[in-house]
């Protein structure tokens, strides 16, 4: 037998559209690189959405207003140059300060990590007041997270599904 949602109202625009609730959202970027040593917070320079304020570019973290199923997502650039070398990269989201979850992990040998993206997402509940960042552990020569002026390369998204 499949699920049922049970609706008590659903509340319309005149034109016929569904209304719902501001839900929290966010779109973080970097428009610069970022040199990492170890395992490093990832740092963001510019927000493009930021629904109800919950991301911080200061503390570079994301804190649930609410409690409820978020949707959370990173892309990551591995930034490569002549003196530059990638052979590992791995990302992590961390909530309240304790590994949550590992995102992704590549490896490779010989900076096969020319320039990489890597990207993950995933959807879990979170508790009003947990707080979210991103981590990254890039293994190589003089490695970084690459940003780009735009904001096109390294960005991180998440919202309240409900």
């Amino acid at each position: 037998m499949g699920s049922v949602l049970k609706v008590d109202a659903i509340e319309s625009t005149s034109g016929g559209g569904v209304l719902t609730p501001t839900r929290p959202a966010f779109h973080v970027y970097k428009t610069a690189d970022q040199a990492v040593s170890g395992n490093s917070i990832v740092t963001w320079d510019g927000a493009s959405v930021n629904i109800g304020n919950c991301f911080s570019l200061t503390d570079n973290e994301f804190t649930a207003p609410v409690t409820g199923l978020y949707f959370i997502q990173l892309t990551l650039r591995a930034e490569n140059s002549t003196t530059v070398t990638n052979e590992q990269i791995s990302t992590y989201c961390y909530k309240n300060n304790v590994h949550f979850k590992q995102m992704t992990q590549l490896l490779t040998a010989n900076n096969q990590l020319s320039n990489s993206h890597i990207s993950s997402s995933f959807a879990d509940m979170l508790t009003a007041g947990d707080v979210i960042h991103f981590q990254a552990t890039l293994a190589g020569t003089g490695p970084r997270i690459g940003g780009e002026s735009a904001g096109r390369q390294t960005y991180a998204s998440g919202f309240l599904i409900g």
